[in-house]
């Protein structure tokens, strides 16, 4: 699995390093040089100096998952990535957001044929996520549980359910 990771502050390098040590092929971006050196020098996750270059790095269709606190960062990162993006892809705003910005954000990007998700809260640690598209995503949760999303629909949220392996 290919996974492109907006936000490198602690919650976002810490899932790029949980999805890099459970297999996935992570490239990774944020505004900070200093935070994608840091990441870099792990080994762990291909960093990129641009949103562009993050975006045209993994194959298609991408899964994009942004780590950024809410409110006007995440939409200005929202507005930047979703010209780039192509029918098929995956959105995945790892914010606290209001719910029904959430779900504004998945209406704009179902008229372009992008998948989206939105993050529920931290209750089970950053692996606590609901669905607003069709997306399937397996994670681990802190408790090493393994995970994953449920089908959404679009408007309303799925929770995370036990994967058995």
């Amino acid at each position: 699995m290919d996974i492109a990771m907006v936000g490198l502050g602690r919650m976002g390098a810490n899932m790029t390093r949980r999805l890099a040590n459970g297999g996935a092929r992570v490239r990774a971006y944020d505004v900070s040089a200093v935070a994608r050196a840091a990441l870099q020098d792990e080994a762990l996750a291909q960093t990129c100096d641009s949103l562009e270059a993050l975006v045209a790095a993994p194959p298609a269709p991408r899964i994009v998952w942004l780590m950024l606190p809410s409110g006007e960062i995440s939409e200005q990162s929202i507005a930047q990535l979703l010209p780039l993006l192509q029918p098929g892809d995956t959105l995945v705003d790892g914010a606290n957001a209001y719910y029904k910005d959430a779900i504004r954000r998945a209406r704009e990007c179902a008229t372009r044929g992008i998948e989206a998700a939105f993050r529920e809260g931290a209750r089970r640690g950053a692996a606590r996520v609901f669905a607003l598209g069709h997306v399937a995503i397996p994670i681990a949760a802190a408790d090493g549980e393994v995970l994953k999303l449920d089908e959404g629909n679009g408007g309303g949220a799925q929770s995370v359910v036990p994967r058995r392996q």
